[in-house]
């Protein structure tokens, strides 16, 4: 086919022979002069659009085959070209919408050409019926889309369930298989009271039912059983289906496993809440007026508050050889004290004995179960028991031992709890202790006093702290960090240290300085500073009077601490947690700075009491960025609810799938 026919090549055919090849053709040829007016119309075209030769010939193309929406534009295309022969649309394959004569619109392929005679011109248009073609495609589409959104469907992440109108299952995706443990045939055709485990009240499924019956969407939580008995918690969102008339049909049910998440937010409200306990023990203590007083009270308070089996607290004798018990809670802690009950240091199977020649907190979830464990005939009942160690000032003065009457009762999480409370008693226990030496002592007690007073604010104020910028107010407010100090930072350790394991990094969580900005890094590499092995201790703070010439320092510590922070003087108290080093915190001075003993040991004391926030914010993060995402899958469920039947779920969905 030709842009322009050329009328000479057609000399030789008579009109009746054009008009046969014409007729025969498979197209529609549909001929229209400069007017708009048709001239020629062939058998094809009266099969295609209804009108016959002779209704056709005279009459406006516009008004006879172009829907009316478009009549507009075909004029003004007519009048554009034959003013600048320039027409978009012509000597191309387009496909548009075309009239039939009984009004139907159809799809057609089109081409037009002009034709150039010496009187004017005529536009030639070859025309296709294409309406089979595009069903045909548009049906490929819309199986292609529909078996896609079907692959997104079985294999979200969430739970997606489709019941009829009395909650027979007709539809479950493999996260429900997963999740449940029920297979695809077991699910459908059983009601959803299969997931019941009786914990969710009755109450809060008529209010379901109540709601999506009236055709809103209900939103709620349950806690269902599994196929093997065990128990999760499921975020759920219900919406109803409708049909054409709006009449309910199904309804769709988008599930989320939350199980992990009440966990945690159960452990963080637990954690809350026995720290607060900590803090209210340590201020009770402190109100003691000797040692024997004091250990008393803990054990006593300690057994109340945690609503433990027992409780009990072991002394280190001044030789070192025999951890002596010093007192007890209860009845039974009262005859076990009068009877002189000790535990040599060195014994192996004992977990005091342990606690206190590692100065770790240790866990035994299972007595019973544990080699060379010695029941005691005072405590018949014990199943599981902490035991911490108490330590000040680098020294064991003891251990505080609890038990419970249940296996498996304490968890990594309890150790923080524990050895904070322990660290805490012994920090008490020595100020008591300083209290029964001479009059010197007596009147450095009530120095000390007045500190442990401030401490116990201390504590308090840190019990509240919300981030970790809150952290270094606290450590600003009460400690040596605050009295001169022109930067101070709180730093991270990328993982924790340990004997076999280096960090690679010392991330800055928080930091108050008065350096200039681009002194200051957000994080440091371990590895440039060789001497960091040495220099930054676990169990004890590093004191630096004299940077310039301290000989622990290698050169690129020094360097950074002279030359970037212009410091004289420094400090580092390390941050440790249930025995893991997680990183430390530091003070740089400008001016030569002397560090008292007492104002030491409340740095490291509170510094001791942010390691545990510190770890408990780093979790707490860690859970956030997972619930975030987790947020995202129920983008699909929320497009879903906002369609009236189940074609057009399955269509949003993919769209929201992306």
């Amino acid at each position: 086919m030709t842009d322009v026919l050329e009328l000479p090549n057609l000399a030789t055919l008579n009109k009746e022979q054009l008009r046969q090849i014409v007729n025969d053709g498979l197209d529609a040829v549909v001929v229209m002069d400069d007017k708009g007016l048709l001239v020629d119309w062939n058998s094809q075209a009266e099969a295609i659009f209804g009108w016959s030769r002779k209704e056709a010939l005279g009459q406006r193309l516009g008004d006879l085959i172009i829907p009316p929406e478009h009549r507009a534009a075909h004029q003004q295309g007519l009048e554009h070209y034959l003013a600048t022969s320039e027409g978009p649309v012509l000597r191309k394959r387009i496909e548009i919408t075309a009239l039939r004569k009984n009004g139907a619109e159809f799809s057609v392929e089109l081409t037009v050409l002009p034709v150039h005679l010496e009187d004017g011109v005529i536009f030639s248009a070859f025309v296709r019926d294409i309406t089979e073609f595009k069903q045909l495609k548009d049906r490929k589409e819309l199986e292609d889309r529909f078996r896609q959104l079907s692959q997104a469907v079985e294999q979200s992440a969430s739970i997606i369930v489709i019941t009829n109108t009395r909650g027979v299952i007709e539809y479950v995706n493999a996260a429900f298989v997963k999740t449940t443990g029920y297979s695809e045939a077991e699910a459908i055709g059983a009601h959803t009271r299969i997931l019941k485990s009786g914990d969710t009240p009755a109450e809060e499924y008529k209010k379901m039912w109540k709601t999506i019956s009236a055709g809103r969407e209900w939103r709620g939580e349950f806690h269902n059983k599994r196929k093997d008995g065990s128990l999760y918690w499921e975020l759920t969102t219900i919406s109803p289906i409708k049909d054409e008339t709006g009449k309910i049909t199904h309804y769709l049910a988008v599930k989320e496993d939350i199980t992990e998440q009440k966990k945690v937010t159960a452990a963080l409200t637990k954690r809350s809440r026995e720290m607060e306990i900590v803090a209210r023990v340590a201020i009770a203590i402190s109100l003691s007026r000797s040692p024997e007083e004091l250990l008393q009270q803990v054990v006593d308070l300690t057994k109340e508050h945690f609503n433990l089996y027992h409780a009990h607290v072991y002394l280190l004798d001044s030789a070192g050889e025999n951890l002596n018990l010093a007192a007890g809670a209860g009845e039974p802690g009262a005859k076990m004290v009068a009877q002189g009950w000790r535990i040599p240091f060195n014994t192996e199977q004992s977990l005091v004995a342990q606690a206190a020649r590692t100065r770790q907190t240790v866990i035994i979830n299972d007595v019973r179960a544990a080699p060379h464990f010695l029941p005691n005939p005072l405590l018949p009942a014990t199943r599981a028991e902490l035991a911490a160690p108490l330590v000040v000032e680098d020294r064991v003065l003891g251990v505080l031992d609890v038990q419970s009457d249940t296996v498996n009762y304490f968890s990594d999480d309890d150790t923080i709890v524990y050895t904070t409370l322990a660290v805490q008693s012994a920090t008490v226990l020595r100020s008591a202790r300083l209290l029964e030496q001479t009059e010197f002592a007596l009147e450095e007690a009530k120095m000390l006093r007045r500190l442990a007073d401030q401490s116990y604010q201390a504590s308090a104020d840190m019990n509240t702290a919300q981030s970790y910028d809150d952290i270094l107010t606290v450590l600003r407010r009460h400690t040596i960090l605050g009295q001169g100090a022109q930067n101070i930072s709180l730093n991270y350790f990328d993982v924790p240290w340990q004997e076999d394991r280096t960090p690679t990094w010392i991330l800055v969580l928080s930091r108050w300085s008065e350096l200039p900005a681009e002194a200051l890094s957000s994080r440091y590499p371990v590895s440039a500073f060789p001497s960091v092995n040495t220099l930054l201790k676990f169990d004890a703070p590093t004191i630096i009077e004299n940077v310039s010439t301290d000989p622990r320092m290698d050169e690129n510590a020094r360097a950074l601490y002279t030359q970037r922070f212009g410091a004289k003087s420094t400090v580092f108290a390390p941050m440790v947690v249930g025995g893991q080093w997680i990183g430390y915190v530091n003070g740089i001075y400008q001016q030569h700075t002397e560090f008292q003993g007492a104002d030491v040991r409340r740095l490291t004391s509170l510094v001791g009491q942010a390691a545990a926030l510190v770890q408990s914010f780093q979790r707490l993060q860690e859970t956030e960025r997972r619930i975030r995402r987790e947020q995202t899958l129920h983008k699909m469920g929320a497009a879903m609810r906002k369609s009236l039947d189940t074609e057009t779920i399955l269509k949003t969905g993919l769209q929201a799938i992306g």
